[in-house]
């Protein structure tokens, strides 16, 4: 008997862990991502990232912007803050 959040595959007759952070259904019987409201797989459980964190969909980790930046839910992207830009390089502030 396996126990969460292992499953027994019949093909190395062994518990194993889904591959990519992704967690198993028991109802598909197959290994699939983490739910969009809790995304992140901590490797025990799918979860929330906290604050200031976002969840990075092609790392499938919970990152931190770069300093001087915020993460902005509507565009899915870090952005600079309130009266700053984007210069190429950096956020600076506006004039």
């Amino acid at each position: 008997e396996c126990y969460a959040p292992k499953y027994f595959d019949f093909s190395q007759f062994a518990c194993v862990f889904c591959p990519n952070k992704q967690i198993y259904d028991i109802s598909s019987k197959q290994c699939v991502d983490c739910p969009a409201n809790l995304p992140y797989f901590d490797g025990k459980k799918c979860s929330a990232c906290v604050t200031p964190t976002y969840f990075n969909s092609k790392s499938k980790n919970c990152e931190t912007c770069p300093l001087g930046q915020t993460y902005n839910n509507i565009s899915k992207a870090c952005e600079c803050q309130n009266n700053y830009f984007w210069d190429d390089r950096a956020c600076v502030p506006c004039f």
